[in-house]
């Protein structure tokens, strides 16, 4: 007859097996959670870098048209002005892009030389073009009304 061994002391190679992949598991999916959370992290940073930049040429381009600049002009040195609407085929060229359109009181679209108003529309591409920033603001010109 056969001596059954009475001796259960070790871990046989299928225990060995299970273990390794139950940790190997583990720490897959562990790695897998700090990398996704790195990248939601790095995109916040890089919109929330395009939203304050936006901001900044808003700010210079109210300051500019406080000032009696003209809108149709450069006015921001690192923004360019593409006319009357963004241009999305120049999004990897010109990355900063605003307009500004001329309006009354009301904010109603008015020609060249009567507008008492401007409206500022300023986009800001990351992500290499693929997402931007939208901002739009209202400023009188010449200041503020009374």
């Amino acid at each position: 007859m056969k001596k059954i061994a009475t001796n259960q002391k070790g871990v046989t190679i299928i225990e060995m097996v299970a273990a390794f992949a139950i940790v190997t598991l583990l720490l897959l999916t562990v790695l897998g959670a700090l990398l996704f959370g790195q990248g939601v992290i790095v995109g916040n940073d890089e919109k929330n870098n395009a939203s304050a930049s936006a901001q900044e040429i808003i700010d210079s381009l109210m300051v500019s048209l406080s000032n009696g600049g003209d809108y149709s002009s450069e006015l921001v040195l690192d923004a360019d002005n593409t006319g009357t609407a963004f241009d999305d085929s120049q999004k990897m060229t010109l990355p900063k892009q605003y307009y500004i359109i001329p309006v009354d009181k009301d904010g109603v679209m008015v020609t060249a030389g009567t507008e008492t108003a401007y409206q500022i529309y300023v986009r800001v591409y990351y992500k290499q073009g693929q997402s931007y920033v939208e901002l739009t603001a209202f400023n009188k010109k010449g200041g503020v009304w009374q």
